[in-house]
């Protein structure tokens, strides 16, 4: 076998950390090659309006590149698409796109009432058949009621629903957007 490389993808900096960090740092300890690639710079990741987008996108550039250096990981390559328009490159990457829509009809229930938190432009919820979301972008949340979702604009920790209100909850892509996961999945139980 030749040499053993993961190419690791992600929206924005810090996302696989969150996600995937303890598994890259256990196969780069077995030897493994692991390259990031961040498409977005990042520059809209934060609650405080007084950071400017470009001063943000080169704070979170740094903070990526010292978390890759505490993992280990070989090469990050930069996209620098403005943070907040991948739903383009969806429209660019169909078969991409087609490819997580397959995946998720996997594991979404066909029956029942669901809703996605943090659902973004409401792309993969339609594509999905989920018609109520949680986003706190009014921005973003404007696109996803454009495709005919019904969008509760509030925080993830803070839902604004009675207990066991849904049959299913789906987070795609979130956990990179929430200060304490704990509270989110204490929340959503």
């Amino acid at each position: 076998m030749g040499e053993k490389i993961i190419l690791a993808v992600s929206a924005h900096p810090d996302d696989v950390e969150f996600t995937a960090g303890g598994s890259l740092t256990r196969w780069i300890s077995e030897g493994w090659k692991v390259y990031l690639v961040v498409c977005t710079d990042g520059g809209k990741g934060t609650h405080d309006p007084t950071v400017k987008p470009a001063e943000l996108a080169v704070l979170r550039r740094g903070e990526q590149l010292a978390a890759a250096a505490v993992l280990g990981v070989s090469e990050v390559f930069f996209l620098e698409n403005p943070d907040g328009e991948l739903n383009q490159w969806f429209d660019e990457n169909v078969r991409t796109f087609q490819a997580e829509i397959n995946a998720l009809r996997q594991v979404v229930p066909k029956s029942g009432t669901g809703i996605e938190i943090g659902i973004g432009s409401g792309r993969l919820a339609a594509a999905s058949g989920i018609k109520l979301g949680v986003e706190p972008s009014r921005r973003i949340a404007e696109i996803a009621a454009q495709r005919g979702i019904a969008v509760c604009q509030a925080l993830r920790e803070r839902l604004p629903f009675v207990k066991e209100q849904f049959d299913f909850v789906l987070l795609v892509t979130v956990i990179c957007f929430v200060p304490d996961m704990l509270v989110l999945l204490r929340e959503i139980h």
